[in-house]
């Protein structure tokens, strides 16, 4: 039998893995034009975890549509791109050089 959506999450979060919601936001985020660096820095996981998703060879199972609202607004996303900068000792527009570079 298929696990439910919560309890794939549950196994996730035992592992520090990615829950079904989060995914979905990579592949909406992708669908909008996000670049992978981005993506990737946002979430605190590799450039390849979101381009193994981007290419179908993980989580090919959950599906978005392209007229899904993307979960977390643009402000949101700049107050974790903050966070995270400052939890590495860098300015977020460093960052975001940073990220349009590679």
């Amino acid at each position: 039998m298929a696990r439910t959506i919560a309890e794939h999450n549950a196994a996730s979060a035992k592992k520090g893995l990615l829950r079904v919601e989060q995914v979905m936001m990579v592949k909406q985020r992708l669908m909008a034009g996000d670049k992978p660096s981005v993506i990737a820095a946002l979430l605190g996981v590799s450039i390849q975890t979101v381009e193994r998703i981007r290419d179908g060879k993980t989580w090919s199972w959950v599906q978005v549509k392209a007229d899904t609202p993307i979960p977390h607004s643009e402000q949101d996303m700049e107050k974790s791109l903050e966070l995270l900068a400052k939890a590495m000792g860098k300015t977020a527009n460093s960052m975001v050089n940073e990220l349009k570079k590679g």
